[in-house]
């Protein structure tokens, strides 16, 4: 079952792909804060409580709610096997970046493929800028970044996904 979950994700995905603001990261990063503000208390091992409480505490949830649906129906199962990984993926979230750079390099404009790498990397770097990077440069760090995102958000997803049972893999990373 796990590998139909993810031929019908993937699917899904290139049919409607979720927008950059994927409400289920912007959901989990409400969450993430209110837990800093309310169980935070200034020791390390709050943190590690506050991480327990949110993180295991909804992959346990998710958990159960599975082993529900699977016990009434495994296509009940499946669909929410779909669902966690359809808000978990995130390929096609990112990847149009890569393609803009790509056509901006093939059609030889160089300062529209430094604009697309600046904006995508800042991102997660605000700082960052490629104004001075030479094509070469430019392409090695648009690989690298890729990379990197996939790793993120599509292969971490989907090994852990078949790692533990139903959809808790892709839940807890």
């Amino acid at each position: 079952m796990a590998f139909l979950s993810l031929v019908i994700t993937l699917l899904l995905e290139q049919l409607r792909a979720l927008p950059g603001t994927n409400p289920v990261y912007v959901s989990v990063r409400q969450v993430s804060s209110w837990a800093e503000r309310n169980l935070n208390a200034g020791q390390p091992r709050h943190g590690f409580y506050a991480w327990m409480f949110v993180v295991v505490g909804l992959t346990l949830l998710v958990g159960a709610v599975y082993t529900l649906l699977a016990s009434i129906n495994v296509l009940l199962a499946l669909a929410l096997n779909v669902l966690v990984l359809y808000f978990a993926l995130g390929f096609r979230q990112f990847s149009h970046r890569g393609t803009e750079i790509q056509i901006a390099l093939a059609n030889g404009d160089l300062a529209a493929a430094r604009r697309e790498l600046t904006a995508w990397k800042q991102i997660s770097d605000p700082a960052y800028t490629a104004a001075d990077l030479s094509p070469d440069e430019v392409v090695r760090q648009a690989i690298e970044h890729g990379l990197l995102l996939s790793q993120r958000h599509v292969f971490g997803v989907f090994f852990w996904f078949v790692v533990l049972p139903g959809p808790m893999g892709a839940v807890l990373y």
